[in-house]
């Protein structure tokens, strides 16, 4: 709707179809769903607003600097969510490493997503980040021991399946052209 992509039936069915496959993933109304819930939903929100944000900006204009930019804004808003903090924890250095570690992850997907989202359409290039979820049921597996239940399996499935029917019906679309 903001870009003016396409936007016909196929596609509406296939985010009614994974939209209804993220309800049982996150289960609103169990015990499951609590209101750190609620931060994955906003996260998805600012994600979402992240990358139209990044649509709009120039072809010309280097990943690299958009993302450097992005990490120094990350930075500077963490330090000023510091003064609201509570109290300060001093990390230990395995903390330290570890977020210097997923500090770098956060960067290289930005540096790889910034182009995506500039010369490719949203609605073909979002399917991909499905694998995600693959990765985060594997990784919560090895590392933290969580296998998930039957309702997220097949919520995981529904998402999966919604963006494969999607990235299938563009191309179809694109063949029959």
């Amino acid at each position: 709707i903001f870009l003016r992509e396409r936007f016909g039936f196929y596609r509406a069915f296939a985010i009614i179809f994974g939209f209804f496959g993220v309800i049982l993933i996150i289960k609103p109304g169990t015990d499951g769903f609590n209101s750190y819930s609620i931060f994955a939903i906003a996260a998805v929100f600012f994600i979402t607003s992240r990358e139209i944000v990044t649509r709009k900006i120039s072809k010309r204009a280097s990943a690299l600097g958009i993302a450097f930019i992005t990490a120094v804004t990350i930075t500077l808003s963490g330090a000023v969510g510091l003064v609201f903090s509570v109290s300060w924890v001093n990390p230990s250095i395995s903390c330290l490493l570890g977020l210097t570690a997923a500090s770098i992850f956060i960067f290289m997907a930005y540096y790889f997503s910034i182009p995506a989202m500039q010369y490719g359409e949203i609605s073909f290039v979002s399917p991909f980040r499905f694998t995600l979820m693959f990765w985060s049921v594997l990784l919560g597996f090895l590392v933290f021991n969580e296998i998930p239940d039957r309702f997220a399996i097949i919520g995981l499935l529904m998402v999966v399946l919604s963006g494969i029917f999607t990235i299938q019906r563009e191309t179809f679309v694109k063949t029959t052209k």
